[in-house]
């Protein structure tokens, strides 16, 4: 190896005689080379190097690095030593360098083959935990593996577990807005548990070990960070858009059993007999009127009276009081559980017996006649 001296490196910068050396002997000297880019910022030294340095991966790595905003001058380099170097690990990390460090239209082989070589990690470990059924509970995902195959390059762990996060996430239909408004009461409650510590714990259900080693590489999670963040700012908009939802669907899937229940009370009075009952009366109101203010909104019938006539038929009719106890499931489990159902599910009903048509036609109305009419 070359003693590195400044004056050499500016002799040879200069075209100056080099004393005692060649300057082929330094065209193929690594940190001798690698100084002089560094001291000239010019790419084009690269042509000048030996082709021993040419394959040289630690070099190669430099230049990418160095160069990066210099597209087609990086692919040359990145290019003559894929198509020269057999070195599967240099040959990975490289890729996803490139990948990541040109731009969309210029970084898909790189891409390509940076994905096809997770792909097939991924393959050999399911195809290892399907020979060893005991091995998923081990491993995972399999990151162990990863690890062990990788832990000498953090280009390649780091891609590799970005990877695996992402498909965790798509492969569990994961929506984490949905996932926080039904484990936590409040966005304070969220940071009172740790953002970090949160998405860390999450990973940790799916694989232990991609857990441990984000909790030593959070930027692989910020993301997912400033996800759950927006969630927090956005969380009341998040509650009104879902009640509006729960509130919509209860609306239409009473209307629809009531369509095909034969009872002879009316959907109407019915609904707001049991929405009094469960307390939110105001906001049925609210979802079955929208356009209409309190003021405007009163039913044309004595409440009372109404009231009277459906707890008698619901305790003396019993097909009018199942009636009843279903609109009341129905309502429960979508304005109040975590998961609601679909209507057939909520009223026990089999798939053969669903019908064909739920038109809804209105067979009696509880309305008493107006004080005009009883003149």
């Amino acid at each position: 190896m070359i003693k590195i001296d400044i004056s050499l490196v500016r002799k040879y910068i200069n075209g100056e005689e080099l004393g005692n050396y060649s300057r082929e002997q330094l065209e193929n000297d690594k940190d001798f080379i690698m100084e002089v880019i560094n001291n000239t910022n010019n790419p084009n030294i690269y042509f000048s190097c030996s082709e021993r340095l040419k394959k040289d991966y630690n070099f190669v790595k430099f230049l990418v690095l160095k160069f990066w905003y210099d597209a087609e001058f990086i692919k040359k380099v990145a290019d003559y030593y894929l198509n020269n170097v057999d070195s599967e690990i240099e040959r990975i990390e490289l890729n996803i360098l490139m990948s990541e460090l040109l731009p969309n239209d210029l970084s898909n082989k790189y891409k390509v083959s940076s994905e096809t070589a997770y792909c097939a990690k991924r393959v050999a470990i399911e195809i290892a935990k399907a020979e060893d059924p005991n091995l998923e509970a081990k491993i995972g995902k399999g990151f162990l593996l990863i690890f062990d195959s990788y832990n000498g390059s953090d280009i390649i762990l780091k891609y590799y577990a970005k990877k695996m996060i992402d498909e965790i996430i798509k492969d569990n239909d994961i929506n984490f807005e949905t996932m926080l408004h039904n484990q936590f009461k409040s966005p304070l409650k969220i940071e009172e548990k740790g953002i970090n510590n949160y998405i860390i714990n999450f990973i940790g259900y799916y694989d232990s070990m991609l857990s441990s080693y984000i909790s030593t590489h959070l930027d692989l999670i910020s993301n997912i960070r400033n996800e759950i963040r927006n969630i927090q700012s956005n969380w009341n908009k998040y509650k009104m858009a879902d009640e509006a939802k729960r509130y919509n669907s209860m609306l239409n899937m009473i209307h629809e059993y009531m369509s095909i229940s034969e009872s002879s009370m009316s959907e109407t009075e019915l609904l707001y007999f049991v929405a009094k009952e469960l307390g939110v009366k105001d906001k049925v109101e609210h979802y079955d009127n929208p356009y209409s203010s309190e003021e405007e909104f009163s039913f044309d019938f004595d409440e009372e009276v109404i009231e009277d006539m459906i707890q008698y038929e619901i305790e003396n009719n019993l097909k009018e009081r199942i009636v009843y106890l279903n609109v009341r499931k129905i309502m429960m489990n979508q304005l109040f559980s975590s998961k609601p159902a679909d209507l057939y599910s909520i009223i026990n009903v089999d798939e053969d017996k669903k019908p064909n048509d739920s038109g809804k036609t209105k067979i009696i109305n509880f309305k008493p006649k107006d004080k005009k009419d009883n003149k």
